[in-house]
């Protein structure tokens, strides 16, 4: 900025014996003034930008960590033929892979509400631990982190089978990374501790809550009155 005012004077004592006016100077000068301050809020724009770009980047890293689905497209869902035996599974097995196909093609918002029907519609089905995985999923994809954690969580804390479900585990743990929820993460490293450990997921439930659990303020010793 100072070496073009430096210039822009130079620019007026010569500019000045070619019978330049003042006012057209100064004119120039206002107009350089004003492209100098667009550039630098471009400059800024471009950084906050960037920054989004590369927030937009780690999330999808976790998601394809994952390994479930390829967004926004992936290979499309193969339902198998089935015999009569089946014939009482159809409309549970087509509700859910319509969500899976939804999803895979990108149509993330869609899918949420598909799983989500899926889930309300058949609450005991071999499927919901999936289809409340990939309704976690399709949250975090969104940034919606508050649907993610809901879903999230009672596949991590409350398994239906007593087993460790460890990638709906690492993906909450990204939920609470991005929410700055210090507090559910440590919670949450508190359960996957005790589990690695060898306890049960009834004892690493009470580890997370103990975890999770404000520690009491010491009480303050009582100030000896005074004898009068």
């Amino acid at each position: 900025m100072k070496n073009s005012l430096l210039l822009l004077s130079l620019s007026a004592v010569a500019l000045t014996g070619c019978g330049v006016s003042q006012r057209d100077f100064f004119a120039v000068q206002s107009q350089v003034s004003r492209l100098e301050n667009r550039i630098g809020s471009l400059q800024g724009e471009l950084a906050r930008s960037n920054q989004e770009l590369a927030q937009a980047r780690g999330e999808l890293a976790v998601v394809k960590k994952q390994r479930v689905v390829r967004l926004p497209t992936g290979a499309p869902t193969i339902i198998r033929e089935r015999n009569n035996a089946d014939a009482g599974n159809v409309s549970e097995d087509a509700l859910f892979n319509a969500a899976l196909r939804q999803y895979k093609a990108g149509d993330v918002s869609g899918a949420i509400t598909s799983f989500q029907r899926f889930i309300q519609r058949y609450p005991n089905s071999p499927k919901r631990a999936q289809a409340q995985f990939y309704q976690g999923q399709a949250a975090y994809t969104q940034r919606d982190y508050r649907g993610a954690q809901s879903a999230l969580e009672p596949l991590v804390f409350q398994p239906a089978d007593n087993k460790v479900n460890w990638p709906a585990a690492r993906l909450l743990r990204a939920v609470y990374a991005a929410q700055n929820n210090a507090m559910g993460n440590q919670r949450l490293t508190a359960y996957l501790t005790a589990l690695k450990s060898g306890a049960s997921v009834e004892a690493a439930v009470a580890a997370a809550k103990e975890a999770g659990t404000p520690a009491k303020p010491a009480d303050k010793p009582m100030r000896p009155s005074l004898v009068q």
